[in-house]
């Protein structure tokens, strides 16, 4: 789920930062999530009940929310001494 998250968070950076940019954003957006499925063999619906089975286990989706951070932050850290 961590893996998930952390490509998932980067999407919608990339969309934010796009926004202005794109002339379609409807379909750089349906583009990038197909990737985001694709990539990690799920589809919308599983992802959906992931974070509804994780929103009644706090505990393990603050460890993996943590991860997540942990991960964003190192990949920030590289990006900037780059």
């Amino acid at each position: 789920m961590t893996n998930v998250l952390v490509d998932l968070y980067l999407v919608e950076a990339i969309l934010i930062n796009n926004m202005q940019e794109s002339s379609n954003l409807k379909e750089s957006t349906t583009n990038y999530y197909s990737y985001l499925f694709k990539k990690h063999q799920i589809n919308r619906q599983q992802l959906l009940n992931s974070m509804e089975y994780y929103c009644f286990n706090t505990k393990e989706l603050s460890q993996i929310y943590n991860d997540v951070i942990n991960r964003l932050a190192a990949m920030q850290t590289t990006h900037d001494e780059q």
